[in-house]
């Protein structure tokens, strides 16, 4: 008890049936490291987990200090990259920890060339959340989150079974298309800014770390999403299933022998 109790980890080691080394040895990609991102990358590494890598194109902002932990004023003075932000701040605060950042976005990455046993989404918007599902389901365990406003969400795909691309309705894709031109470009309008609160972000950020412990720890294998309305301070969990026509389940048929 006494070693446990000196160990950085003895609250958690002192759970029944916990396995540290499996945390630590998980290999976890961040993509988005804004207010959900934050948390989760602090959550990880306080978690155990020493191998992290965070992907983000954009540049510390203002707007960002009341929303995130690890930028400063510096980082919005010198416009420096979220992902280089957060690997400066891990590693002063978790120096045991290796971080690795990724300063792109989320279309021009390799998915192919850089492996991950867990990628946590924390996107802002669904086109980035389709393509990481697109390049790496069944590869890793993906599980996504979002807030807007009061309420947030998270999402986990397992290596088989529902994704983000079977939960998707006409809706959500209509409002998708919007930023994109008949050819498929990105247009060049200014998003609106996504309402939230930073309650919100710890709290679906807290919930997307542990369905991560749940899968991977305790092998929990379902597909399910968990709904947080903060107006009535309720969580609501649903199960996922496959869509028909889901082009990221559909099979290319054998070509008939000649």
């Amino acid at each position: 008890m006494e070693e446990v109790q000196d160990n950085y980890y003895s609250r958690q080691l002192l759970l029944e049936g916990w396995n540290q080394s499996a945390i630590s040895d998980l290999r976890v990609l961040v993509v988005g490291l804004g207010a959900i991102g934050n948390e989760t990358v602090k959550n990880l590494c306080m978690l155990g987990v020493k191998r992290i890598s965070g992907l983000d194109f954009d540049v510390v902002e203002a707007s960002n200090l009341s929303r995130c932990l690890m930028f400063n004023k510096t980082h919005v003075e010198n416009k420096v990259f979220k992902a280089d932000a957060v690997q400066e701040f891990v590693k002063n605060r978790f120096p045991h920890v290796e971080f690795t950042s990724f300063n792109c976005k989320v279309e021009d990455f390799d998915f192919e060339k850089n492996y991950f046993d867990v990628i946590l989404c924390c996107l802002d918007n669904l086109s980035s959340r389709l393509h990481v599902n697109a390049n790496a389901y069944s590869k890793s365990v993906i599980i996504d989150s979002g807030i807007f406003g009061f309420n947030g969400k998270i999402q986990v795909v397992g290596l088989t079974g529902p994704c983000i691309e079977c939960v998707t309705t006409d809706s959500d894709y209509e409002k998708m298309w919007e930023k994109f031109s008949c050819s498929g470009e990105t247009l060049q309008i200014i998003e609106e800014k996504v309402p939230s609160l930073i309650t919100l972000a710890s709290i679906v950020s807290g919930l997307q770390v542990q369905a991560m412990i749940n899968y991977s720890i305790l092998k929990n294998k379902d597909s399910y999403a968990v709904f947080y309305n903060g107006m009535q301070n309720s969580f609501m969990k649903l199960q996922t299933t496959l869509k028909k026509g889901c082009p990221v389940h559909v099979e290319e048929k054998p070509l008939d022998s000649c």
